[in-house]
């Protein structure tokens, strides 16, 4: 007798079609993500580092760094003046000179990120930074070796340099306010017989002969002392003006253009002051 298969009860059929169902509903695997311990050097260096902070830039030098006081900085003129002060007399009030004047002073070594420099052997050069410059302003010379700083009196001392270059400084930037000669002006030079005369100029006069003394002061360097600046050109500079000295008063205000002397030798310096005491009439 052949045996007949046996067919499934639905009970069973249910059962399978469920089991199929759920497995084609199962989540998928992920992918296989590759081992990091094996990635190799070229693929790591594709990969920026985000977590390394940028390299932090130096500050740019300050002025004196970059452009310490040299014969280059300090020949042209047109500059503020450098107070002198000797360091046994801090207290004088001292005197001004153009910063081209420190040349014949001798050579400058600065300190690396000072604003002091050495000049020759017993001068110090002090400088400031001012606007994005760097700018000498006071000299200090030394009886003996200078010292490692300034003692406090000198220190001290410095306070009083735009007092002391007050003049220079208006004279060398031609400060056109200085030149306002609307009352008068004096012009002092030898006479018929060489010996020293004042004569007043007026009005303009008095205008042109001051907008001249501007033009010659602006073109050598100068040595000042309190309200009069000396002409200082070279021995040799055939295109300077002849050896002079110009004078500002302060009677009311401001400084004031006052005269010009030209003068013959330095024993004229006398006479040209007492000149200046009498008044222009």
């Amino acid at each position: 007798m052949t045996r007949q298969p046996t067919i499934p009860s639905s009970s069973s059929s249910d059962v399978l079609v469920l089991v199929l169902l759920l497995a084609s509903c199962a989540p998928t695997p992920p992918p296989h993500e590759p081992d990091v311990l094996a990635t190799t050097g070229e693929e790591l260096a594709a990969i920026p580092d985000t977590d390394v902070p940028d390299a932090i830039e130096p500050p740019p030098p300050t002025p004196c760094d970059a452009h310490p006081p040299s014969p280059t900085t300090l020949e042209p003129l047109g500059q503020r003046g450098i107070l002198v002060l000797d360091a046994s007399f801090p207290r004088e009030l001292g005197t001004c000179l153009s910063p081209a004047l420190v040349l014949r002073e001798g050579a400058i070594e600065c300190e690396p990120g000072s604003t002091r420099c050495r000049v020759g052997d017993r001068a110090i050069l002090l400088a400031r930074e001012h606007d994005d410059r760097c700018e000498p302003y006071a000299l200090i010379r030394y009886p003996d070796t200078t010292p490692t700083t300034e003692p406090d009196d000198v220190l001290a001392a410095l306070a009083h340099r735009d007092e002391a270059c007050a003049l220079h400084d208006r004279i060398a930037l031609q400060d056109p306010s200085l030149y306002d000669a609307t009352l008068r002006a004096r012009r002092i030079q030898a006479g018929p017989r060489t010996a020293l005369v004042a004569e007043c100029l007026r009005d303009a006069d008095a205008q042109t002969f001051a907008a001249d003394a501007r033009a010659r002061f602006a073109r050598v360097p100068l040595r000042c002392a309190g309200l009069r600046c000396e002409s200082a050109a070279a021995a040799d500079d055939a295109a300077a003006p002849a050896h002079s000295l110009v004078f500002a008063n302060r009677l009311s205000g401001p400084l004031r253009f006052d005269a010009v002397a030209w003068v013959l030798t330095p024993e004229d310096h006398p006479r040209a002051l007492e000149l200046l005491r009498e008044r222009c009439r």
